[in-house]
């Protein structure tokens, strides 16, 4: 039995391939950013106004971990809906538990102020984008209508 990423694609109906690929492309994000977080932590918390630098090492372990787990779930052969619809509550709970309130606690720096904004957008496409994929699924059920 074959078990690798390539092989698996090409079994997988086309109806995934939004969610795999936003999944992927967050999971590459993720990554990317836990390790900045974790190799610049110090000149990151300076520039960006983090009055506690410990704060991004804790974050960029977190963010790196997010990452396998996104990479694992999108290589599976199957991808399951309340899997994805879970990341796609987490990806909005950093959102609203993480960027709000660096936002509106007012220690950040304007470039800080920035980057937030750009990241809570960012992981806010990558929720839309997945929810979005996971409703292509096949087999979804049919939306009911509430009079």
């Amino acid at each position: 039995m074959n078990t690798s990423y390539e092989n698996r694609a090409h079994e997988n109906p086309a109806s995934d391939r939004l969610l795999r690929g936003a999944l992927r492309a967050n999971a590459g994000f993720s990554g990317i950013c836990g390790i900045t977080a974790l190799a610049a932590a110090d000149s990151l918390a300076a520039s960006l106004g983090i009055q506690d630098p410990a704060i991004l090492p804790v974050q960029g372990v977190s963010l790196v971990c997010f990452s396998g787990l996104l990479v694992w779930i999108a290589t599976r052969k199957e991808i399951k809906r309340g899997i994805a619809l879970a990341i796609v509550v987490m990806d909005l709970l950093w959102v609203a538990t993480t960027a709000v309130p660096l936002l509106l606690s007012g220690w950040l720096t304007g470039g800080g102020t920035a980057v937030v904004l750009v990241l809570a957008a960012i992981v806010t496409t990558f929720a839309g984008l997945q929810y979005a994929g996971v409703r292509q699924l096949k087999g979804r059920p049919t939306e009911q209508h509430v009079a």
